[in-house]
């Protein structure tokens, strides 16, 4: 991770957490991970991640001279509305006149 860490840095990629961070023993599925969040040149949001020797594929743990090893998972990250727009939209009814209709 500090390796890794550092060639980041060094490429100046934007940071969307303050550095990497060992994620905590009360998340049992994910205790001792080490993670770093950072945006790609387009503002997308990215991580990667150090597996502890109990955690991740077998791939993850195999020696090697490459510093990033693949792709673990992806995520689609969205933002929650504060808000619904309801907007009105008039239609005809049968009978010829005009009723209201909400769409969303």
């Amino acid at each position: 991770m500090d390796k890794a860490y550092r060639w980041l840095r060094q490429n100046k990629v934007e940071h969307a957490s303050t550095g990497p961070q060992r994620l905590p023993e009360w998340n049992k599925n994910s205790a001792g991970i080490w993670a770093f969040y950072f945006k790609d040149p387009d503002g997308h949001p990215l991580e990667i991640l150090q597996f502890p020797p109990d955690k991740g594929l077998d791939r993850w743990h195999r020696p090697s001279d490459t510093m990033f090893l693949g792709i673990d998972h992806t995520a689609i990250v969205v933002g929650i509305p504060t808000a619904v727009e309801v907007l009105p939209r008039r239609t005809r009814n049968e009978g010829g006149g005009s009723k209201r209709e909400l769409r969303h």
